[in-house]
């Protein structure tokens, strides 16, 4: 899919700021090459620069960089423009078929039968998720506020309590007292044996 390869004058800037044996045009239609193909090696056969030359541009030159996300997006441009006419076109098949039956082959003849009931809930499911995701509003509704939520965590937490509060006061015993082993003493120095170091 060959595309027309223009570049910005910025872009254009960057690129003939580089001195390089490969002239700025054929560096620009490598960048051009590698969005279509997506192979350094097939890039570097076509233009017959090395495989490593251009791995290299690609690695470090901000020029390629600014090249190919301005060629990316130029893709994606076209794509969305034909997603859009592919969307239309079906759901403009759809709507026929809910309307008007969906065609059949019967013994040789085209019959038009109504969609069933079931299919006719999944597409309006589908469709309606899809109006949902594009107008960025949500597929299904959460009622419960952060409030509600750590009120029932607060609830699971005094229900776990009450669980393990009576097992753990069953199996402890208190700690040993020992108060009188310890010489109150103890951690009292003599300067002449303390050594700063």
């Amino acid at each position: 899919m060959r595309r027309e390869r223009t570049i910005s004058d910025e872009q254009y800037l960057q690129v003939s700021a580089q001195i390089s044996t490969h002239s700025i045009d054929a560096r620009i239609s490598a960048v051009h090459l590698f969005a279509e193909l997506g192979s350094y090696r097939e890039v570097s056969e076509m233009l017959e620069i090395p495989n490593h030359t251009i791995r290299c541009w690609s690695r470090t030159q901000d020029w390629w960089v600014s090249i190919l996300t301005s060629v990316q997006k130029n893709v994606n441009d076209e794509l969305d423009v034909r997603f859009s006419k592919i969307i239309g076109k079906s759901t403009q098949k759809v709507l026929d078929n809910l309307e008007n039956g969906e065609e059949i082959s019967f013994r040789g003849e085209i019959h038009k039968k109504q969609i069933s009931a079931k299919d006719a809930a999944v597409v309006t499911a589908i469709m309606f998720d899809k109006r949902q995701l594009l107008r960025a509003q949500p597929t299904s509704i959460s009622k419960q506020t952060s409030d509600e939520r750590l009120n029932a965590l607060a609830d699971k937490m005094r229900a776990l309590d009450s669980v393990l509060r009576p097992a753990i006061n069953a199996t402890s015993e208190p700690p040993p007292d020992v108060s009188s082993d310890i010489d109150p003493d103890a951690d009292k120095y003599d300067d002449d044996e303390y050594i700063d170091g």
